[in-house]
């Protein structure tokens, strides 16, 4: 009996992003690399925290830019 493969290939988008909405883990490992990790996006709390650094990003920019106070 061969082990299951807890990140199909299939799962991956683009080699890149993790999505598979049925795999609870907010953290999986990346495909290739020497051990990170990455987010899985079938997880809504991924999503939640791409778009507050997106968002704490581009307030630093408009920050740093004085178009924001």
């Amino acid at each position: 009996m061969e082990p299951e493969d807890k990140n199909p290939l299939e799962n991956y988008k683009w080699a890149v992003f993790y999505y598979d909405p049925k795999d609870k883990r907010l953290f999986v490992p990346q495909l290739y690399g020497n051990g990170g990790w990455t987010l899985n996006y079938g997880n809504y709390w991924a999503i939640v925290i791409t778009l507050t650094v997106i968002v704490i990003m581009i307030l630093g920019i408009l920050g740093s830019l004085h178009i924001i106070n």
